[in-house]
């Protein structure tokens, strides 16, 4: 799952700063095969979320594109983000001097009681692309915090969990769950078919 993300947009990006949990070797081979790629930490038992500010720290550019392991995003996706970024710097575009994007995330996953679900939820908007100014404060599932202008773009990303083993799910649900009772669980996630609404304050 892991190269798959970091396949998918490496067309796009100029570098890119992952952090890895547990066996490092995956992130080692990848390192290797890209010349641009930086580990930036071992995660240890604590969630990517008390770390992320350390990846846009870590890295040189103006945007920053957050992607999870078992995400991708389709070439036209990709196509298509990078024009919307390029229209930020255009006066009298839309998007001038937009320094977020909320990308339409799809869904592949299982519920509750273990039912594949294929494309539930969408658009589930996510705040992924953003200026390299937008930091996070660590709590579960929280947007970046510190922008100004920030919009929706028809830009799809692909959540598939799938892939993860068993062991996999349940060692991310076990961290979650200690995580949410000592810092507190954000969702920020609005869907416009009117399952969920945005918090007002993300």
């Amino acid at each position: 799952v892991y190269p798959r993300a970091i396949k998918s947009i490496k067309p796009i990006v100029n570098e890119i700063v992952t952090m890895y949990q547990g066996d490092s070797k995956q992130a080692q081979l990848m390192a290797e095969k890209y010349s641009d790629i930086t580990i930036a930490r071992d995660l240890n038992d604590s969630i990517v979320e008390e770390h992320r500010n350390d990846l846009i720290d870590a890295s040189n550019e103006e945007w920053i594109i957050i992607i999870d392991p078992d995400e991708y995003m389709l070439p036209d996706g990709c196509k298509n983000l990078l024009y919307f970024i390029g229209e930020t710097y255009v006066p009298h575009s839309y998007y001038y001097n937009v320094d977020g994007f909320n990308l339409k995330r799809y869904n592949i996953c299982y519920d509750d009681e273990h039912e594949l679900r294929v494309g539930y939820l969408y658009p589930e908007m996510m705040l992924r692309a953003f200026r390299n100014y937008g930091r996070y404060t660590g709590r579960i599932h929280e947007p970046p915090r510190g922008l100004r202008k920030v919009t929706d773009v028809d830009v799809t990303l692909i959540h598939d969990t799938t892939y993860d083993s068993e062991e996999e799910v349940q060692r991310t649900l076990d961290l979650y769950k200690k995580y949410e009772t000592a810092i507190g669980f954000d969702n920020p996630w609005r869907v416009k078919n009117g399952n969920k609404e945005k918090n007002s304050d993300s």
